[in-house]
């Protein structure tokens, strides 16, 4: 009996110990990462210059990415007035993909192999290499697609500054535009989808917002207001109390 329960504290002990192994030992890497991609031709096709955003998440290995056209909301100004212009008239255009990556690292650089299927309909599912500096948080996105050019990556709050790698916004400010955008597609997937009229976010402190919405609610047609707070975690925004 005694021997029987040793050998299963050991086998419980060997499995922890290697679920613990698989974990991310730093997570640092997390975030939404923006990039264009210039404009290309391929098998005689012009593909115009696109607006990448990644957001990787360290919660099962998930990642989403966003393609919108150079130029659009997703690159633009901050502009209250312009942004609900350009999300008119680039509203249909945003192809949004949802997927997993497999994470790999050397001493100076993360590698993120994303495999990624397009929503709703899956009709591509396209394949992405992140390789991203573990210093500067930029890097480059390399498409598996042959023909298909690689382009430059950087991560929301960090720039480069007299050529010094340098953090900025360690409170998480400077993500208004990534919470209304993300909001838009939170509300755009309910069912049936919600219109947004209009959307302001003011960061509070370290990362929490305040974001007060404007819908039309489909079930009677009319307009109710939303006030949330909202907090940037681990490269994903969560509603908070």
């Amino acid at each position: 009996m005694r021997k029987f329960v040793f050998v299963a504290i050991v086998a419980v002990a060997i499995t922890f110990s290697f679920a613990f192994n698989l974990l991310p030992t730093n997570a640092k890497f997390a975030g939404i990462y923006k990039g264009q991609q210039p404009s290309y031709t391929l098998n005689g096709v012009t593909v115009p210059a696109t607006n990448f955003k990644f957001v990787v998440s360290v919660t099962n290995n998930g990642v989403t990415m966003t393609q919108t056209p150079s130029g659009s909301t997703d690159a633009g100004s901050d502009s209250e007035s312009e942004v609900e212009s350009s999300d008119v008239a680039a509203g249909e255009n945003i192809i949004r993909f949802k997927g997993s990556y497999k994470l790999s690292h050397d001493g100076q650089s993360y590698k993120l192999l994303c495999n990624m299927v397009e929503l709703p309909k899956k009709l591509s599912n396209p394949v992405y290499t992140l390789i991203i500096n573990k210093n500067t948080f930029t890097g480059k996105c390399v498409p598996a697609i042959a023909g298909e050019p690689e382009f430059e990556i950087a991560k929301a709050g960090y720039v480069k500054k007299v050529g010094i790698p340098e953090k900025v916004a360690a409170d998480c400010s400077g993500l208004e535009k990534d919470l209304e955008d993300f909001e838009r597609d939170r509300y755009s997937k309910f069912n049936p989808p919600v219109e947004c009229k209009s959307i302001s976010v003011k960061h509070l402190n370290n990362c929490f917002y305040e974001l007060n919405a404007v819908v039309v609610d489909p079930a009677n047609n009319k307009t109710r207001n939303v006030k949330l707070k909202y907090k940037f975690a681990k490269g994903n925004w969560e509603i908070s109390k």
